[in-house]
């Protein structure tokens, strides 16, 4: 399992709000599952997903991460749900692409991954990594 992303933009950011930086920064994203896309989306929100990933993990792992952006009226773009005695990777976008089952491991490594590439992504282009992606509602960068 890897959720990847190429085109890492920064370019539409204007304000310096913690909102500013989760909508105004995106990617090309796509989770993948070994050779085959489960999901993919051009100007995708990457640091907004990280973000509530890492709250996700932090907060209460065993249930089933379902992801709401501010930029999309439409919950689940990237949803990660307990079946059996793992979990699948999924979007409300194509529900009709379901990942293999992958444990728990697997999912903790894939998502570290994500977020320590979006904290590199953030770092390399000036910004406060640690702030946007774990502070603070309200707290600008």
């Amino acid at each position: 399992m890897q959720l990847v992303y190429a085109n890492f933009d920064d370019s539409d950011l204007r304000g310096r709000t913690l909102a500013d930086y989760l909508i105004a920064i995106d990617a090309d994203f796509e989770i993948r599952d070994q050779d085959r896309t489960v999901y993919n989306e051009p100007k995708f929100p990457v640091v907004e997903l990280a973000r509530a990933l890492i709250a996700w993990l932090e907060a209460d792992f065993h249930a089933d991460f379902v992801f709401e952006s501010l930029s999309s009226d439409e919950p689940g773009l990237v949803a990660i749900t307990r079946e059996n005695s793992g979990w699948r990777f999924s979007s409300a976008s194509t529900p009709e692409v379901v990942s293999a089952e992958v444990d728990q491991l697997d999912v903790q490594s894939c998502i570290r991954d994500f977020i320590d590439r979006v904290a590199t992504d953030l770092t390399a282009r000036g910004h406060d990594a640690d702030t946007i992606l774990r502070g603070r509602d309200g707290v600008s960068p």
